[in-house]
């Protein structure tokens, strides 16, 4: 505030005024706008004033990608408003760069003199000191951590800004959603209460992939189609497909394998399901693939037995002079092949009708 006499009117389009003029009373005259409605003065506008708080700007690095912010027309009540960076590495930092609140080119004297940090709920040694730095007997910031990491306070100096960074080790941290409040302190007189400006940033930590596992897969099968079902191992799985016989070689998480064709169902928070058709007999793989919404996938495979011909008795997947050896050296009471027995016509007996019934089917083949 500068002058002997003035005044000002606090225009709502901008926060801060360019310049208040105090009288020889030292005192401001200020207009509130908007106290009226229409043409009638209610005289119920207000004013809230209170001291400069830090300003500053909060980073996490590196990152290996972004989560868009949603557009515009994703429904509100599920709608990412901002982009969320994407930690992948072993370590990344969290960084706050601070400059004055108060007005005036190298006004540091009220400056930000401290900085702490929280990820999630807190109560944990991030900072790698051995404790936990603020416990939670304190009434303001119970649960933060100092930073240790670097720690240059713009108080009390010629820096044009202020520097607080924590090197964080990310295995501390599990794979999805994590949530970082950092509190910087104007400086203040022993005895005054706090003066702080908070600042928040959401990350995503992607390091392991999407976790999954088939639910109960069938080993055999005597039909030509069949529900799989498959569980997520965490909350992060935002996208799950199925896919029958992909070809050896061929990558299941690029197109045309993981595709809306081949996408699974979601039945529950951790819960997916697909119904596979089209078995032929022999053996057949079902491939999962599942995808973090980084879109950092992982897959999976479950290979199956599909018996729809009784001539291939050693379950090989195709019909040749093996499986009638196999049968006649089972049915002559040498082993048989895992599984089967000579009794071919299953009447409970094993005789001359079991050995035309094989014959039989072998000859007509699948």
């Amino acid at each position: 505030m500068t002058g002997n006499a003035a005044s000002a009117v606090v225009d709502p389009g901008n926060s801060i005024p360019d310049i208040l003029t105090v009288d020889a009373n030292r005192r401001v005259l200020i207009t509130i706008p908007r106290n009226k409605t229409g043409a009638v003065e209610h005289d119920k506008g207000f004013l809230v004033y209170g001291l400069a708080i830090p300003s500053g700007t909060l980073t996490v690095s590196p990152t290996s990608s972004t989560l868009p912010a949603d557009p515009v027309g994703a429904p509100s009540v599920r709608r990412r408003l901002n982009p969320i960076p994407v930690i992948s590495g072993s370590t990344f930092d969290i960084s706050l760069t601070t400059t004055s609140g108060d007005l005036g080119v190298g006004n540091n004297n009220n400056a930000d003199d401290n900085a702490v940090f929280r990820i999630d709920q807190g109560y944990r040694d991030f900072n790698g000191n051995g404790v936990v730095d603020i416990d939670g007997t304190n009434g303001f910031v119970p649960g933060y951590e100092q930073f240790v990491t670097q720690r240059q306070p713009l108080a009390g100096t010629a820096n044009t800004q202020g520097l607080y960074r924590q090197t964080i080790d990310t295995s501390l941290l599990s794979d999805g959603y994590h949530y970082i409040s950092v509190v910087a302190f104007r400086k203040r007189n022993v005895n005054e209460s706090p003066i702080v400006r908070e600042f928040r940033q959401v990350i995503f930590v992607d390091r392991a992939g999407a976790g999954a596992q088939f639910v109960n897969p069938p080993t055999t099968l005597t039909t030509t189609t069949q529900l799989f079902s498959v569980k997520a191992l965490d909350r992060n799985t935002a996208r799950a497909y199925l896919i029958l016989d992909v070809p050896d070689g061929a990558d299941p998480l690029v197109a045309p394998y993981s595709v809306l064709a081949n996408a699974c169902t979601r039945v529950d928070r951790y819960d997916w399901s697909k119904t596979l058709v089209g078995f032929t007999h022999g053996w057949h793989t079902a491939t999962l693939t599942v995808f973090e919404e980084s879109n950092k996938g992982k897959a999976y495979t479950h290979d199956f037995f599909v018996d729809l011909c009784a001539a291939d008795f050693n379950k090989d997947g195709a019909i040749d002079f093996f499986d009638y050896d196999d049968f006649v050296q089972c049915f002559e009471g040498g082993p048989c092949p895992p599984g089967q027995t000579a009794d071919f016509d299953a009447d409970g007996s094993t005789d001359f009708f079991d050995y035309d019934a094989f014959v039989a089917a072998f000859e007509s083949g699948c």
